[in-house]
């Protein structure tokens, strides 16, 4: 019986480890550097929009690896901009933008 419970905790020891050191490749620590952004592309009516920003944040992690996420407007509609611009109330990390001002959001001037 001991056996076994050693041979459990051992097993999640490995996947706890595993877990951590997928997280460290997936974003080491950038000390300095200009973080990681995310462009997600948004139009029409928004369907599938929320989604995709609940997936791409859960992927951040609780350490948010995206400093920022980027909706590119692409033709969203008036229910697509409702839709966008709740979720952008809602994470403060999402910044809407048109498609055609990537630039400057992504290489802001100084």
């Amino acid at each position: 019986m001991m056996d076994a419970i050693l041979a459990l905790l051992a097993v999640f020891g490995l996947v706890y480890l595993g877990w951590v050191l997928f997280g460290e490749l997936l974003a080491p620590d950038q000390p300095g550097g200009g973080g990681i952004y995310a462009v997600l592309r948004a139009e029409g009516d928004g369907e599938g929009l929320e989604q995709e920003v609940n997936r791409l944040l859960w992927l951040s992690g609780r350490e948010r690896i995206f400093q920022r996420v980027l909706l590119a407007d692409a033709g969203l509609s008036q229910e697509g901009l409702r839709v966008a611009e709740q979720l952008a109330k809602k994470w403060p990390e999402l910044t809407l933008c048109p498609a055609g001002e990537l630039g400057k959001h992504l290489f802001p001037l100084p």
